[in-house]
């Protein structure tokens, strides 16, 4: 089953507002056994890491638009494939390369990820992409996917 065309075209939309310059995929070791609640305190602890790497010691202060914007889902359960993230990411000021290794240096650092792949997001591929990364969803499945700020709880806002 895959997600209904309506519930599709408004992810695709709420994508395309973040308007993300990279696509990332953010992957575990096969043999990791991790599950979606463990995947997901690998994505905050990842955003806490790049934060504090770009921001300072007293990041949490920031508000949210010094920080990096995105959504990410989460693909897991096929056998033969190990948990991982695929993202749409913005960097905060738009400095991609750096930002690419901000984010693949923060992954890499964390226990159980195996690697990381950074892609730059041309604007004639962010369809491309964007579908990507829902072939895994269905209607049922929404919780899978995660915008940055979801991961930030009562920090500072904007």
């Amino acid at each position: 089953m895959s997600l209904s065309p309506e519930l599709r075209d408004s992810y695709l939309s709420m994508f395309r507002d973040i308007h993300p310059d990279i696509a990332v995929t953010l992957k575990t070791r096969p043999d990791s056994g991790l599950r979606q609640q463990a995947m997901l305190k690998l994505l905050t602890r990842c955003d806490a890491r790049v934060a504090r790497v770009s921001l300072g010691r007293n990041w949490c202060r920031k508000p949210q638009s010094e920080r990096f914007q995105g959504v990410f889902v989460l693909e897991y359960g096929r056998m033969g494939i190990s948990p991982h993230w695929h993202g749409l990411v913005r960097s905060p000021d738009g400095d991609t390369e750096r930002f690419r290794w901000l984010i693949k240096n923060a992954w890499e650092g964390l226990r159980w990820p195996a690697w990381t792949q950074t892609d730059p997001v041309v604007l004639e591929k962010y369809s491309e992409k964007a579908t990507y990364i829902l072939k895994e969803l269905h209607d049922d499945s929404v919780d899978r996917v995660v915008f940055t700020n979801m991961l930030r709880g009562n920090e500072a806002q904007d």
